[in-house]
């Protein structure tokens, strides 16, 4: 997403690499989280990066704004806003010495960032009254088919029907809500945790 919104002057579209894991042939059957750069493991489940891909997916078609960690769009009536919190790896990670991360600790390569406070504001709203706000949520606990591996314990060899559980409790979270506008303002604030993603929904009625 960082690199989708720092180029987004010169881009008309973007994909990614590699579909699925199994086109790498270093990939191993004994666990589905191996570091490989796939938007799905080899038995199919969604990784993070997928819905983050998902999200830019669900950007309108026109432009309002962009800089390095948010995007404002719109698409007929509803405007839609991604914001990210982006956290670069240490020099030691990018200079290719990976002693601090294992396959049940990989965020330790990214020093320690803080959070963001975005403040929406959407101002010549006339006489509307209330908007319908939903926010998706990329979390370690919204979104992420490997955090809820590791929640559940990090086993190796699990059953079809326990990834297919894993897959379902790793859906996005979101929330919704209608807040009132003021003088024609739409105003609120949300905390953005290191790493982690919101896709902002806002419908005026």
């Amino acid at each position: 997403v960082r690199n989708y919104l720092n180029n987004l002057s010169d881009l008309y579209a973007i994909t990614y690499f590699t579909l699925s894991d199994l086109s790498n042939p270093i990939v191993s059957l004994k666990h589905p989280f191996q570091g490989a750069g796939g938007l799905f493991t080899f038995n199919g489940l969604k990784k993070a990066s997928a819905t983050a891909l998902s999200f830019i997916g669900k950007l309108g078609g026109m432009t309002m704004a962009f800089a390095k960690n948010f995007i404002v769009t719109k698409e007929g009536d509803k405007i839609i806003i991604l914001v990210n919190n982006y956290s670069h790896y240490s020099k030691l990670f990018a200079q290719g010495e990976y002693y601090d991360i294992s396959e049940k600790e990989r965020l330790t390569c990214f020093p320690t960032s803080t959070n963001y406070i975005y403040t929406i504001k959407i101002t010549g709203l006339g006489n509307k009254e209330v908007a319908k706000v939903k926010i998706n949520e990329l979390s370690t606990h919204s979104g992420s088919s490997y955090d809820t591996w590791i929640n559940a314990g990090g086993f190796e060899n699990m059953t079809d029907q326990e990834y297919q559980t894993i897959e379902d409790f790793s859906s996005v979270m979101f929330s919704l809500e209608q807040k009132k506008i003021i003088s024609g303002e739409l105003t609120f604030q949300l905390k953005v945790a290191p790493l982690e993603m919101r896709l902002i929904e806002i419908e005026i009625d």
